[in-house]
């Protein structure tokens, strides 16, 4: 086969997906990706594992099932979360550099609603992104931001 970037592509594909599928050095024997109680027990992977209970109950450990939402949303807004199994949103932080006092009344007013937020996405600082005059200010401005979050205990 001619060496080539179109026929290098296609060699890193084919190994990419032989090795997904669970084909190592021992061949094409199989080409099976599941595991057998044989592989489990050597790979020590039958110990490790937990029993788990049904239904799952979500606790501290546990991902959250959260959904984006507007800061600025009416109880209408937070009570269709509530409606649809919705305990955790996340949202767009606002203009930086944020206030702690701020954040804490709008993670309360959340709360009142029933509806944590675990996240307030930060945008704001093109200068910093693109490297122009002012980056050093926006950065500034998002340190002050991480602790406020860090102060409100988001």
């Amino acid at each position: 086969m001619k060496i080539n970037r179109r026929n290098f592509i296609k060699q890193g594909t084919s190994l990419a997906a032989l090795s997904a599928i669970g084909v190592g050095t021992s061949g094409l024997a199989g080409l099976s990706g599941c595991r057998n109680s044989d592989t489990s027990k050597a790979s020590g992977l039958d110990e490790t594992r937990k029993k788990v209970e049904w239904p799952i109950t979500e606790g501290l450990n546990t991902p959250k099932l959260c959904t984006g939402i507007s800061r600025n949303a009416v109880k209408g807004d937070m009570r269709k979360m509530k409606q649809i199994g919705i305990d955790h949103v996340l949202m767009g932080g606002g203009p930086i550099p944020w206030k702690e006092n701020e954040l804490r009344a709008n993670m309360d007013r959340f709360m009142k609603e029933g509806l944590t937020v675990l996240n307030m996405m930060i945008g704001g600082f093109p200068n910093t992104i693109y490297g122009r005059e002012g980056r050093d200010e926006e950065i500034e401005n998002v340190q002050a931001s991480i602790r406020a979050a860090g102060a409100a205990g988001l």
